[in-house]
Parts: structure tokens; sequence; C-alpha cells
């Protein structure tokens, strides 16, 4: 699981402040910067006593470096046992409070 949890951590760097990040294709094409806000949601086994860790859910990152500081600090833990909680992921995530622009 570490393998995996370290790929998503280089993807998401990439998408954020990579060359061909996100707001840097879209400044190139528009000449307009954009912000992008962060949250994250893990999610763990349904029996596990801490089935979701939340960082900043509310107000998401508006500072992309914090946020992927943040996210490597994030390991991944277990295995062999019950499936992840994916759909109490997904309703957790529906009642993040800020989805506004």
């Amino acid at each position: 699981m570490a393998s995996v949890l370290s790929s998503c951590r280089k993807q998401i760097r990439e998408i954020l402040t990579g060359q061909n990040s996100i707001p840097s294709r879209i400044k190139a094409d528009t000449g307009v910067d954009i912000e992008i806000r962060c949250g994250l949601l893990g999610f763990r086994d349904i029996d596990d006593k801490e089935r979701f860790i939340e960082l900043n859910p509310d107000n998401h990152f508006a500072d992309s470096e914090l946020f992927l500081t943040r996210l490597e600090k994030l390991d991944a833990q277990g295995g062999n046992d019950l499936c992840e909680d994916v759909p109490g992921a997904v309703r957790r995530a529906f009642e993040w409070n800020d989805w506004s622009g």
C-alpha cells in the first residue's frame, strides 16, 4: 500500500505544481491564473476505529505546497483484511461544507 500512496503523491504534485500542471496549462491556453483548492479524504476498512482521515474538509487548502507537505506526512497501514469503506468515504465527502468556488 505504501507504494500506491507514494505514486498518488507524485501524481498529485504533478497535477498541482508540475511543468504540465493544471494551473500552468490553463494560464498558457488562456492567460488566466487560477487557484486550485485541495482537500483530502483518506479512508480505511469498514471495521477500523478511525475510518477516515481528513485534511481540511471545511476550507480546503489554497496553498498547494502546504497541502503537499501535509500529504507527505500520511502513511499507509494495514492490508489483507476487510475492504475499505469506499461508499462511506463518498458519503463523507458529500458532507463537506465548502464545495463552492
